[in-house]
């Protein structure tokens, strides 16, 4: 679900709302690139039944989580069915940065890797993190 800004003309809402739409197009870059790396280690992966499987349950997968629980913490924040403020949109975002710098092993360090590794997941990830500028 995009994020509702037509309800406040504040810029935040439009910046969040094409973050969170960065975030998708990073994540499924992201999730490409895992994908080709599963396969070249385990054979092809079937079906999109599969995929979310090994999404889910697979821990070559699991540092992914952290972004698309980002995505869904937007998308409830967002939903209409509470009153949202700029206060809590600039916290979101700062979320947001704070995730696409992370120097963790169990993200930032992975994140990096598959910037230089694929060309698809820098371009994704220059575009999400210039929307935060």
């Amino acid at each position: 679900m995009p994020v509702r800004n037509d309800v406040n003309p504040d810029p935040v809402f439009r910046q969040l709302a094409a973050t969170r739409d960065g975030l998708l197009r990073l994540h499924k870059a992201l999730l490409d690139g895992q994908r080709a790396k599963f396969e070249r280690e385990h054979g092809r992966v079937a079906s999109a039944g599969d995929l979310l499987q090994l999404v889910i349950y697979n821990p070559q997968f699991d540092w992914l989580h952290r972004l698309s629980e980002l995505v869904v913490q937007i998308d409830e924040a967002t939903d209409g069915k509470e009153p949202f403020s700029g206060d809590a949109a600039h916290g979101l975002l700062r979320q947001v940065r704070t995730l696409l710098v992370s120097e963790d092993e169990a993200f930032g360090q992975k994140l990096r890797q598959a910037v230089k590794d694929d060309p698809a997941v820098g371009r994704e990830y220059t575009e999400v993190t210039r929307l935060m500028a």
